[in-house]
């Protein structure tokens, strides 16, 4: 519960995640290549779908209320070792 997923989908492409099967709300960040938010969204909800408006690189899934707790903007830079 108090973990994210990282997913690396290894070229920026339309990145659109489905809550199938999910039966809790999450809030995810979508990042370009060069690690920027693109998009984000709080509060998905179960079965439901969200894509971003913009091509990402990265998804990352956390908690519900992350993004409450500790906003992110558009064009925040995030750094992790995955290159």
């Amino acid at each position: 519960k108090n973990q994210g997923l990282l997913i690396d989908l290894h070229k920026d492409t339309n990145a659109g995640i489905h809550m199938f099967f999910v039966n809790f709300p999450i809030d995810v960040i979508w990042l370009n290549s060069e690690k920027l938010v693109v998009a984000t969204a709080e509060d998905v909800k179960p079965f439901t779908l969200k894509n971003p408006k913009k091509f990402a690189r990265y998804i990352i899934e956390l908690p519900h209320g992350v993004l409450k707790a500790k906003p992110v903007s558009f064009g925040d830079r995030f750094t992790f070792g995955l290159d």
